[in-house]
């Protein structure tokens, strides 16, 4: 076979068109377009399942992160009443809120076993009709001073969820919600270490904490003194308690009998 006959059977095979340029085989285009065909239509068909798939991975890898990031807390604590702990500062000082927490870390051990104290402290304002009217009275003396309604409302439902589930078991409650979430706490003679007569009982619950002396304490003697110290029952759901809510109750359990013990 002369060269020029091998040439023109390369050029029949490759498809070289006159200008020089390389054409694919009729097979491979056929292939490509129908590669392309199949990527175009599983994206008009499943777009937006595959977005969604995409938006959910992005929002698991956040949430994810928030969890690595949020810090461990080795004791939680609650007040709700008429006393409002500001988290400002109104002459430079510590706020009255830095105070209180600070003053409640000694009664906190390392639970966790990271070599540090974390303590979880949440205050709400609260007022029952008779701390209202006292609050009313007290603002009517002030200019431009009025009660944040929607913020109270908010208190209230945040304080009922509170009582029913979460991590806040240790609890300093005004005498009014002590009354109204009573059957919802666990019996406080346990926690007393063996000196109830030391104590002055709001019932079987709950004690003043004007009897203890943690009531002398920086942050605690801010508290009315019918405040009450208690301890949040462990909800039972469908009868199953999780290792980790049981391990966190008796962190709690330790920590109230750490406060009713401060001398």
């Amino acid at each position: 076979m002369s060269e020029q006959n091998e040439r023109e059977e390369r050029r029949a095979d490759e498809k070289i068109e006159p200008s020089g340029e390389l054409k694919l085989p009729e097979k491979e285009e056929g292939e490509k377009s129908a590669l392309r065909r199949k990527v175009e239509n599983f994206l008009y068909y499943s777009k937006w399942h595959l977005l969604a798939g995409i938006f959910l991975v992005v929002v698991g890898v956040v949430l994810i992160l928030q969890m690595a990031r949020r810090p461990e807390y080795d004791a939680y604590l609650l007040y709700a009443g008429p006393q409002n702990v500001h988290k400002t500062s109104q002459n430079g000082d510590f706020s009255p809120y830095e105070t209180f927490l600070s003053s409640a870390k000694n009664y906190v051990r390392d639970y966790s076993g990271d070599g540090k104290i974390g303590l979880n402290f949440e205050t709400l304002y609260t007022l029952s009709a008779e701390e209202r009217q006292k609050a009313e009275e007290k603002i009517a003396t002030l200019d431009g001073y009025s009660l944040n309604e929607g913020q109270l409302i908010e208190n209230d439902r945040t304080l009922a969820d509170d009582m029913m589930i979460g991590d806040y078991y240790v609890c300093l409650l005004s005498e009014a919600n002590f009354r109204k979430y009573e059957d919802r706490l666990a019996p406080i003679a346990p926690y007393t270490n063996g000196s109830d007569e030391d104590y002055a009982f709001a019932s079987d619950r709950g004690i003043y904490l004007s009897s203890t002396a943690l009531a002398g304490k920086p942050g605690f003697d801010t508290l009315p003194d019918d405040t009450v110290i208690c301890l949040r029952a462990l909800a039972e759901f469908s009868g199953k308690i999780s290792k980790k809510s049981l391990k966190a109750y008796e962190n709690a359990e330790d920590f109230l009998r750490s406060l009713l013990a401060a001398g």
